[in-house]
């Protein structure tokens, strides 16, 4: 996947193989973007962005699970928790053991709450068909956000989510990085790319580098490009870096 900003001179690259930084220095350039992404409106928005997978444009809108707070996580997105009851009531429809225990403990329940209905002098009966979707969104089946969890725990069950419901879209974070510890970031971008999930961490803030699976686009306060990727011998990353006079890039 790829996201093409018109005001942007690189085109920030998005694969299940790494995660992607965009780190922007300048905060009035950043709030653009962050409200360009999330507005949904593609070539109409503030600052205007395309996305492409392969050579099909996509939707803005179906381009991006995004985490705007990690401590309010979008569990209820239309592609997570959403899609969980369809996944489930599939995966009984080939388990013919389960999808039966689950009958006859249905038709259990109807019956005992039948038979107290016998007590009284009207006629009771369910009017609605059991249906394990309607039962599940019903009891409020599915992830939630643990209190007393640490947020870490429930971003990777989050990230675990996204996997099982197969996910097409891209997860956006915006600033996440500021919350997690150098160790906690790690473990969760070997989480995100062992699922092989398309991430990007939109970040404001310096986002050191901690390993080859990360890419990284700086735009400083002067709105000057650059990469910056992984060096192991070295606590910081080797990045192009520009003369002075702003013309043309020179590698230190």
């Amino acid at each position: 996947m790829k996201i093409c900003f018109a005001g942007l001179e690189n085109q920030i690259v998005l694969s299940g193989e790494h995660v992607s930084v965009l780190q922007i220095d300048n905060k009035a350039l950043f709030c653009r973007i962050c409200q360009a992404l999330l507005s949904c409106k593609g070539a109409k928005a503030i600052e205007p962005y395309s996305v492409w997978e392969k050579d099909e444009e996509v939707t803005p809108a179906k381009a991006f699970i995004v985490v705007r707070d990690p401590f309010a996580l979008p569990l209820g997105h239309r592609s997570l928790s959403g899609k969980l009851f369809s996944i489930i009531s599939k995966e009984l429809l080939l388990d013919e053991d389960s999808r039966f225990g689950i009958q006859q403990a249905s038709a259990e329940l109807n019956s005992l709450i039948s038979r107290v209905g016998l007590q009284f002098n009207a006629d009771y009966s369910f009017e609605i068909e059991w249906d394990i979707s309607r039962y599940l969104k019903t009891f409020g089946f599915g992830l939630h956000v643990l209190e007393d969890a640490s947020l870490f725990d429930n971003l990777i069950n989050f990230v675990d989510l996204a996997a099982d419901m197969m996910v097409n879209e891209a997860i956006l974070f915006i600033n996440l990085r500021t919350f997690l510890t150098k160790n906690e970031l790690e473990l969760l971008n070997e989480r995100i790319i062992f699922h092989g999930i398309k991430t990007l961490m939109l970040e404001n803030q310096h986002a050191e580098i901690y390993s080859e699976f990360e890419s990284k686009i700086v735009v400083d306060q002067h709105f000057i490009e650059y990469s910056s990727t992984y060096r192991p011998e070295s606590s910081s990353s080797t990045q192009g870096r520009f003369c002075s006079n702003g013309f043309g890039a020179v590698a230190f």
